[in-house]
């Protein structure tokens, strides 16, 4: 597992945390998402080395959001 910190633009309420954590997880198998954090706008999730970072941008972008890097 390798741990990843996702930098997303558009995120302005709680329903929008709860919609990221809910398409991440429900959309890619071996993703575990540690935190959603509004305030600072990135996300701290564990991927399996088998998922690419154009596979979370994928999802996360089709909510509407922007994912603008992943570390």
């Amino acid at each position: 597992m390798t741990r990843k910190k996702i930098k997303i633009e558009g995120m302005s309420c709680e329903n929008c945390v709860k919609h990221i954590k809910d398409a991440l997880t429900e959309d890619i198998q071996g993703i575990k998402v540690i935190e959603v954090n509004l305030e600072n706008k990135y996300a701290t999730i564990e991927v399996d080395d088998s998922i690419s970072d154009e596979q979370i941008k994928a999802v996360i972008a089709d909510l509407g959001y922007i994912v603008t890097s992943i570390e």
